[in-house]
């Protein structure tokens, strides 16, 4: 039977009780009913440790046996970024917590408040790679001028294009398109894919037709007060 939490403070030195490797930055298992002692620094925990490679193989050592219960530790989270090089969901958190703590003009600082063993201009690399110039950095900076920018590409014909090749522009529209349909979409929907591109065709097509009108009787407006003022004078 398996439970999960956070795993050991980052403080402690945690191995593993099969292959001796330090585990606890990494996802391990913990053993819930042997009383043995394992091998850490400055922890008192009375439990066996195994990583998932040692406890795919059923592995058994001293009192534990593969039959115990378990529960799974995850000391970093899950992934919030699927590239090569990112950190685990808590350890992002801490990150952005001490940021939002000391701005952007402390490192030093910043990373002491993490715990954290990572380099300082590690941290930094980070921060700047993926919460300024990455997806969520850019997502927040385009939000801010969202509905000119949105004006200007309606004017200029680009609206579809740019929703077609920038991914932050077209999450932008999807937000907007889907707050404008007042439907409930389901995520466990098999469908979900095509239902999203409908609603994003139809709001991208009432927004072209809406600037169109909205354009004719601008022009109409225009003409008739130079007409206006032509006979006038």
């Amino acid at each position: 039977m398996a439970s999960s939490s956070g795993g050991p403070d980052v403080k402690d030195s945690v191995f593993c009780i099969n292959c001796r490797q330090q585990i606890q930055f990494r996802l391990h298992m913990k053993c819930c009913e042997c009383p043995a002692m394992i091998c850490a620094e400055a922890s008192t925990s009375k439990f066996y440790i195994l990583i998932f490679f040692c406890f795919s193989y059923g592995c058994e050592a001293g009192q534990h046996l593969r039959g115990h219960n378990y529960e799974i530790c995850d000391p970093l989270g899950g992934r919030t970024f699927d590239v090569k090089g990112s950190w685990g969901a808590i350890e992002e958190r801490k990150l952005l917590a001490a940021a939002y703590r000391f701005k952007l003009g402390n490192w030093g600082e910043v990373t002491r408040l993490m715990e954290t063993n990572r380099p300082i201009s590690q941290v930094q690399e980070y921060y700047d790679r993926f919460f300024i110039r990455g997806p969520v950095g850019q997502f927040a900076l385009k939000l801010l001028s969202w509905e000119e920018s949105k004006r200007i590409m309606l004017a200029d014909g680009s609206l579809v294009y740019n929703c077609e090749t920038d991914r932050i522009i077209y999450l932008l529209m999807a937000m907007d398109a889907y707050k404008d349909s007042k439907e409930k979409l389901d995520p466990c929907d098999e469908d979900l894919a095509n239902k999203v591109v409908a609603i994003m065709q139809s709001y991208t097509f009432q927004l072209n037709h809406n600037d169109e009108v909205s354009f004719r009787e601008n022009f109409l407006s225009v003409l008739a007060s130079f007409f206006c003022s032509y006979y006038n004078t």
